[in-house]
Formats: C-alpha cells, structure tokens, sequence
C-alpha cells in the first residue's frame, strides 16, 4: 500500500511505522491527485500490503471535499486503483444532499473509492448500508460507548438523539457491473459542529463528550477500515442479508414515534406513527406503511 502526504508528522500519526520520503515519479492517477489534495507538499512511503486498499492520500487540511473529488474524478473514468482519503480538517466538505458538514480538527474524515468492477446484488443500498455498519463497528470498540450507537433512517449515526457520525455513498454501473463506488464517512471524535437551525438533528456529540476521554484517531481509524474491507466482503460475496439485519438491529427508530417529512425548506408531512420495521431495500415502515423518502423527526 502506498502513502501519500503533504505532512509527514500528520501522517506518522496513522501510519506510526512508515518512512516517507520524496517521492521518484507519480503516476497520471497519484498526479491527479495530489494536485487538490497535497498541492504543496508530497511525500510517499510504503506501507504493509492490504487486502483491500492500494493508495492512501492523507492531509492535516484539505480545501476541497475529498468525497466529491474522488466523484469527480471517478466520472472523468481517470481512477484505477482504490484509494483512500484521510483529511484531519477541511473546508467545503457535506453530508447526504448537499447538507453542510463541519469537518473539525481532530476528528475523523475519511473517503473511499473502490473499482470493483463485478455485478453486487443490492448495490444501491448496499454500500449506505456497510459505511454505517463500519463506523458503528468502529464505535464499538470503546468500552464506554459498546452496544451504545444507533443508526437513524438512513445515514446518521446516533448516540442517543444526538449524531456523532454520517456517511455517504454512491456508485456507477456500466451495463450490469458496480464500476465505481464512493463513499464518505465523518465521526466527530474530539469535536462537534454546531447543528443549530437543523430541526431534523438538533444535536451533535462527540466521543470525547460521552466519554470524558481523548481518543487519537487512528484507535478509531484502524477499526472502521477493518470493518469495512470485512464487511465489503460480505457485500461482495452475496451476504446482504447478513448485513441488513445488522442494520436493522442497529437501528435507533424501531418502535419509535416519528413523523417523515419532505426534505425541503418547507416541509410537508409525509407520515406520521410507529415506525414497524425497515425493509429489503432500506424502506422505513410506518405503521406497515413503506416509505422511501423523506426525513424523520423524533415525535
């Protein structure tokens, strides 16, 4: 595995074994990358061999969301290795829509892209599905916070009514195969951003907030890599089923009184009662009704 960094002691911070240097020659893949994500500075080391992840690009600080230049850059057909993007901070990073994210220091920003290039059975949700499971996977494993993470419809990670992570992710097809899939992950670690003027989550925390504790993020970088590469391959070896009652086990909204509303300005109320349980296809039953859209408010 090869890693990629504009600051060395940064990046030792995850990769403590590593030896970095200047790098000889970059490929037109690590060029393209490394013009947004480390424009002043590279450095590269080798790194253990994964069973899943070829190159590695991490930054204290990046100015663009590195989820949607992996997008981007998955669109122009120009990535062909999977990669990973670790940024300590940054700006003009997002969650599911569009909806802004503050990516603080010292927490967790990460984002993958995989080239799988193989048809994946319930791909669409699929990949949603096993970012979510990663990080709950990843929380854990502190002591104080096992068993205690949810999953609120579709993508926000809960502790409590409070959001401590969300994910992303998105895929493309050429004919029948899974080409592309990218996804975005954030876990507040030692911050939370402000979520006022959000009425769907109206509060963050944070690890350090629920634990008293300061954890480094490579004690929760670590776990959530190696839940995903397991849990991708469950995705990819036909085990969705396995992974969805995971899901639905972690849900935080089984039982509970909700209305779903539109996800605009002005929302109008789509559902109103008990949610009854969660579908194949992630659709939340309310009161036995499914639904596919919308966004949920605690009653």
């Amino acid at each position: 595995m090869k890693i990629f960094t504009d600051n060395i002691l940064f990046a030792e911070q995850y990769f403590p074994e590593s030896k970095f240097e200047l790098p000889l020659g970059l490929s037109g893949q690590q060029k393209l990358l490394a013009k947004d994500l480390l424009p002043d500075n590279i450095f590269y080391a080798e790194h253990n061999e994964h069973k899943l992840i070829d190159e590695v690009y991490i930054t204290p600080y990046s100015k663009y969301s590195q989820y949607d230049l992996l997008t981007s850059l998955s669109e122009q057909n120009t990535l062909q290795s999977n990669i990973v993007c670790i940024a300590g901070a940054g700006s003009n990073f997002h969650g599911y829509k569009n909806r802004k994210w503050a990516a603080l220091a010292r927490n967790l920003h990460v984002s993958i892209y995989l080239s799988p290039e193989t048809p994946i059975e319930n791909f669409n949700t699929g990949f949603t599905i096993i970012t979510a499971l990663s990080i709950i996977d990843a929380l854990d494993t502190i002591p104080e916070l096992k068993g205690k993470a949810g999953i609120k419809w579709v993508n926000d990670i809960m502790i409590g009514k409070s959001k401590i992570s969300g994910v992303l992710a998105r895929t493309r097809l050429q004919g029948m195969s899974v080409t592309d899939v990218i996804v975005g992950a954030g876990l507040n670690i030692a911050q939370k951003p402000d979520l006022s003027g959000d009425v769907f989550v109206k509060q963050a925390t944070s690890i350090k907030d629920e634990t008293g504790k300061d954890y480094p993020e490579k004690m929760l970088f670590d776990p959530f890599l190696e839940a995903f590469v397991e849990n991708c391959r469950l995705l990819l070896t036909g085990k969705y089923h396995i992974l969805l009652e995971k899901y639905r086990n972690r849900s935080c909204l089984i039982g509970e009184k909700v209305k779903l509303l539109e996800d605009k300005e002005e929302p109008r109320l789509i559902a109103e009662g008990t949610v009854t349980g969660i579908g194949n296809d992630l659709e939340l039953y309310i009161d036995g009704i499914p639904q596919n859209h919308g966004r949920v408010l605690w009653m």
